[in-house]
């Protein structure tokens, strides 16, 4: 069964000419699982409406397949209404983040099983709170 976590951790972004590998803290989905992850999602969270009526929320870009101990790092990014208001979500999901957000993650196994994983992120730490 698989089993998708979301972390935050350091990948290559690029390579400077004599210095080497430049790197940035992305948001990594891993598959800890011991089958692939197909048709991996994260579900937009922390929604809220403005007073201008507004809609704010985050997005965490999904996968169409992870194998089994890989990882994949996505984009993740912030909107204010139709706008990106943020260009990664990294401040938010690390330990130092100002509170806790609670992350969801749909996928289906190679035998079209449908799980669910569910991640503490931010505040408090990172953690698997619930699978399926």
């Amino acid at each position: 069964m698989p089993i998708v976590v979301a972390r935050v951790q350091s990948h290559p972004v690029g390579h400077v000419a004599g210095i080497g590998a430049t790197y940035a803290e992305k948001v990594v989905l891993q598959n800890v699982g011991k089958s692939a992850a197909l048709f991996v999602q994260v579900l937009d969270f922390d929604h809220d409406v403005t007073e201008g009526n507004v809609v704010t929320y985050k997005h965490i870009q999904g996968v169409d397949v992870i194998e089994a101990g890989e990882a994949a790092p996505v984009e993740s990014v912030g909107y204010l209404g139709q706008t990106e208001a943020y260009d990664t979500l990294v401040p938010f999901l690390k330990p130092t983040a100002p509170r806790t957000l609670q992350i969801t993650i749909r996928y289906d196994d190679i035998d079209g099983g449908k799980h669910e994983s569910v991640m503490q992120m931010g505040k408090g730490g990172i953690r698997l709170v619930w699978h399926s």
